[in-house]
């Protein structure tokens, strides 16, 4: 018994109108609405996964050109109050005699100042390349970019 496509269809397509569409079950329907929900989150935190990533990255860039900077200033301190200190030993031992007529408070002055610039350039310079991200944001336990990147999981995982 050979039938044709065009009666094979016609068949088939009279077979499919008997048959009754399926109620579609209550839990059914709440699964449904729950993997939705699972999609939605999970595109969600595919996207903040991303941004987490770029500002990580961005954060490290930071702290790179952040050490760069640090041992920059303090090569320059260190240049600087060498630069300072030699010029007062140049003139105390390779002008002694030029130096030993000067005025006692030239002498004084000339040596007090280039030790007290040397140590308050030291001092600020430091204290600045060396400033720690928990000082600058002592009232806060945590910086406030960090606390929204928080904020933003915690509402994500609350939402699960």
């Amino acid at each position: 018994m050979s039938l044709t496509d065009e009666e094979d269809l016609s068949a088939i397509s009279a077979h499919g109108k008997t048959l009754e569409t399926p109620a579609v079950p209550k839990e059914i329907e709440e699964r449904l609405d729950a993997l939705e929900l699972a999609i939605e989150q999970a595109g969600r935190s595919a996207a903040l996964v991303v941004k987490v990533d770029h500002y990580v990255s961005d954060l490290q860039a930071d702290l790179r050109a952040l050490r760069t900077t640090r041992f920059f200033l303090v090569l320059l301190t260190l240049l600087f109050v060498g630069a300072v200190n030699g010029t007062v030993f140049y003139l105390l031992f390779h002008h002694g005699a030029w130096f030993w007529l000067q005025d006692v408070y030239f002498k004084t002055a000339l040596v007090v100042g280039s030790l007290t610039s040397s140590v308050v350039l030291l001092s600020i310079m430091l204290k600045g390349a060396f400033h720690s991200l928990s000082e600058r944001t002592k009232d806060d336990s945590v910086p406030p970019n960090l606390k929204e990147i928080f904020d933003a999981i915690k509402t994500l995982t609350d939402a699960k």
